[in-house]
């Protein structure tokens, strides 16, 4: 994957968390149809690690407020995208990048509500073809489809590179808030996740969203992969 990599920040009831997808080795030519496990490769296959965020009362305020925002806009978008037909990211866009901005988001930020919004009306729709609310004309299926979709106060928000940066040497994230950049976010965890984290994640994450306990990262796949034997282990 070459494209950008992705976050995800999440809060719970004791702890901020911050989740992050690593890439670890993946079996080539191992399915029912073969006989036997041929090589091992480094791209695939994919493990979330989590790291719990140690926010001051001040920073936890700051990172609760930054979701309220963006979810209250994203409630106020998703309002607005019911009304039509055109619920794709780009028409979003068009119509509704500006407002959004001025509910107080940043670009970064006011782009990832945009996403979002237009992602859980493209599930949405694929839930409605799957059935998964009822045949048509169900009175489920009806308050499903005539609602409009609505976000938590303290629901996830992605952030990119622009607005999320690590420092492992310091066990830190810098990390944009409507607050401002909030620096020295302090974060925690095991030993072998800590170490995953600072050894498969890249320089810039890709995504990561904040809900008020956790982010969330994922990693890009290793350009060159090593192809294993696994019997052995050798190249």
């Amino acid at each position: 994957m070459n494209g950008p990599r992705r976050s995800l920040v999440t809060k719970t009831k004791c702890a901020w968390r911050s989740w992050i997808t690593l890439l670890p080795l993946r079996t080539l030519g191992s399915g029912t149809h073969r006989g036997d496990i041929d090589t091992c490769y480094r791209r695939g296959v994919k493990l979330v690690v989590a790291v719990k965020l140690l926010p001051t009362p001040e920073q936890a305020a700051a990172l609760a407020g930054t979701l309220d925002t963006a979810n209250t806009a994203a409630t106020w978008l998703a309002g607005q995208a019911q009304t039509t037909a055109r619920r794709g990211r780009a028409d979003l866009q068009r119509e509704h990048y500006a407002h959004i901005k001025e509910m107080g988001l940043s670009a970064q930020p006011a782009l990832h509500v945009l996403r979002k919004v237009a992602d859980a009306y493209t599930t949405r729709a694929a839930n409605l073809a799957a059935g998964n609310y009822g045949p048509k004309g169900s009175r489920r299926r009806e308050r499903v489809e005539n609602s409009p979709i609505r976000f938590r106060r303290d629901a996830a928000q992605p952030f990119d590179d622009r607005c999320l940066s690590w420092r492992h040497d310091m066990q830190s994230v810098s990390i944009w808030t409507v607050e401002g950049r909030m620096k020295n976010l302090r974060y925690t965890g095991s030993a072998d996740q800590l170490k995953a984290l600072q050894l498969y994640r890249k320089a810039k994450p890709t995504w990561s969203t904040a809900t008020g306990c956790g982010f969330c990262t994922r990693p890009a796949r290793s350009p060159n992969p090593r192809l294993l034997n696994p019997s052995d282990g050798s190249e």
